[in-house]
């Protein structure tokens, strides 16, 4: 019995260490390569907007009302780190500055009031150092301009 006993205990602290490795990986949840089973963090986690940041030689096409359209010249389209979250990027195009919320490979551009214009959008990655933008400033509920750009990171 004696003997059980020892081997029991003995049994239970092996299974002890065995359950107290600890599996690392990234462990914050705005990272594109979050791991949920984590439990010991271990340096590697990537954030969606760092594969975003860079300046991108634009051109495209824009669109207004009242009427009109055409093409757009060669441009820049600027995005940086915003330091206001964890995937927040900070970009800037005509003048104008903006914060976005970049999540896998999409930045949202929610409604901002910049400079007396409502600002709005998506950035997408299409390719490796490749972005489609879609970009609305409103003046108010009748007038407006859109543009639809295609860059590539400089």
């Amino acid at each position: 019995m004696k003997k059980q006993i020892t081997y029991a205990v003995l049994l239970a602290t092996a299974m002890a260490f065995v359950s107290c490795e600890k599996t690392p990986g990234c462990m914050n949840p705005n990272a594109d390569n979050y791991n949920a089973a984590a439990d010991k963090d271990n340096g590697t986690c990537i954030l969606s907007r760092e594969k975003f940041i860079g300046n991108y030689q634009t051109t495209g096409t824009y669109s207004s009302l009242p009427g009109g359209g055409g093409s757009v010249g060669t441009g820049i389209l600027s995005i940086s780190i915003s330091s206001t979250g964890d995937n927040m990027v900070y970009i800037q195009h005509n003048g104008y500055g903006y914060v976005g919320t970049a999540i896998k490979s999409q930045i949202t551009i929610a409604n901002q009031l910049v400079n007396g214009v409502t600002v709005s959008g998506t950035i997408v990655l299409t390719a490796a150092k490749k972005v489609e933008a879609t970009l609305t400033y409103r003046n108010n509920s009748t007038s407006y301009i859109s543009y639809t750009l295609q860059g590539t990171k400089q």
